[in-house]
């Protein structure tokens, strides 16, 4: 089965939604770095068939207030959530046949931050394909 592309990215590596008219093919790392947005923007627990993949970034910014230790403490929740994407699309691309460039050898969190009074996360994320191939994911 293929993907239609629903994302693309500028060239500060943000990624915008593209839904239009044109449906196209995503491929490579693009594929990958798109599987991962959607991961990130799925609300844990709200998949029928997957209740344990996406992440509590919602729930965390109605929790958290300004002192430092319930940023701290969203950061690390984040942080594990990061981790568990991770391990549930390496499971998931186990011995399947896609290219190299579309599987996943390492996901790594490199800024997230929380600003209170605009009540909005930055994340950014350093995707690597099993190809070597690397892109960037900034989430504001």
């Amino acid at each position: 089965m293929k993907d239609i592309k629903t994302f693309s990215r500028n060239t500060d590596s943000s990624l915008d939604m593209t839904i239009g008219s044109q449906v196209t093919e995503v491929t490579g790392i693009d594929k990958l770095a798109q599987m991962i947005v959607n991961i990130i923007l799925t609300e844990t627990g709200s998949d029928t068939f997957n209740p344990d993949i996406g992440t509590s970034v919602k729930a965390l910014a109605t929790k958290i207030s300004s002192d430092k230790s319930s940023l701290e403490e969203a950061n690390r929740i984040l942080a594990i959530d990061i981790v568990k994407i991770e391990a549930y699309i390496k499971k998931s691309q186990g011995n399947s046949e896609l290219p190299d460039s579309e599987k996943l050898l390492s996901l790594k969190v490199l800024q997230s931050s929380y600003n209170v009074t605009l009540s909005e996360w930055t994340l950014s994320l350093l995707v690597t394909s099993l190809s070597s191939e690397t892109t960037v994911i900034n989430i504001d």
